[in-house]
């Protein structure tokens, strides 16, 4: 029997890993369970509009975070956090839902030390804040919250204490930045003292360089190349008040 030409057998060969399921969702998927029948879940992600059909294997055991004592289930309605290949879930964290996100902090919280920030996060007064707490009142991140809190919550009791909050204040970005003037933010990043920063001394500013290629732009608002202190000081209020660009 004559053999396919070269074309025609890439042709099939394309056609059956398609459906085999070689088309089925690989990487992080960040989203909210939509169905549950079995080992089969359904997630969908809001950034991508999609859903994907995944499979949860015993072999794999799910994170459940923050306080889910008494509902420590794969259930509709709970976000999760997953790392797939192949439509199959590697690792999972799944939380709680976040009804209702109340983070615009006032001048007053900015002000606030960590101990009395512990008591606005804690609105039901148990001693511990919980994710969902943490989540409603400081830092909402469906992307890095899950995985952040496990790691901060070091004696694993389901919710942060006021030493383990502590440490995660430090972290927050509209705790951080509030600690100084914008002025002396500028002074600090200046590093050759010339009146501006560039990218190398905004990402001093910021403490990273990830996504410098889009935080820079929003910053320089006259498209100079470089940032002056108005600009700086202009950029530094979206991240301590990140509901508005502007707040008086």
């Amino acid at each position: 029997m004559k053999s396919l030409p070269l074309y025609l057998t890439l042709l099939f060969s394309i056609i059956t890993l398609a459906a085999s399921g070689a088309d089925k969702s690989n990487g992080l998927i960040v989203g909210v369970i939509t169905a549950v029948n079995g080992d089969n879940i359904e997630v969908f992600e809001k950034r991508g509009k999609k859903t994907h059909k995944l499979t949860l294997p015993t072999s794999t055991t799910p994170n459940f975070i923050g306080a889910l004592k008494e509902t420590k289930e794969i259930k509709v309605g709970y976000p999760v956090r997953a790392a797939t290949g192949n439509g199959v879930i590697n690792s999972i964290y799944v939380t709680l839902p976040i009804k209702e996100v109340t983070i615009t902090p006032t001048p007053e919280m900015v002000k606030m030390s960590p101990a009395e920030l512990f008591k606005v996060a804690d609105y039901n007064s148990d001693g511990k804040v919980s994710y969902v707490e943490l989540s409603t009142k400081i830092k909402a991140s469906l992307k890095h919250g899950p995985v952040s809190f496990s790691k901060s919550d070091r004696d694993k009791s389901g919710g942060l204490n006021v030493k383990e909050f502590e440490a995660v204040m430090d972290k927050i970005k509209w705790w951080k930045m509030s600690r100084k003037t914008p002025a002396q933010w500028f002074e600090s990043s200046d590093k050759d003292t010339n009146g501006v920063l560039n990218k190398e001394e905004f990402a001093i500013l910021l403490g990273s360089n990830a996504h410098m290629n889009v935080f820079f732009p929003r910053a320089d608002s006259n498209k100079s190349g470089d940032l002056d202190q108005e600009e700086v000081a202009a950029y530094i209020q979206t991240l301590i008040y990140p509901s508005s660009k502007k707040r008086k």
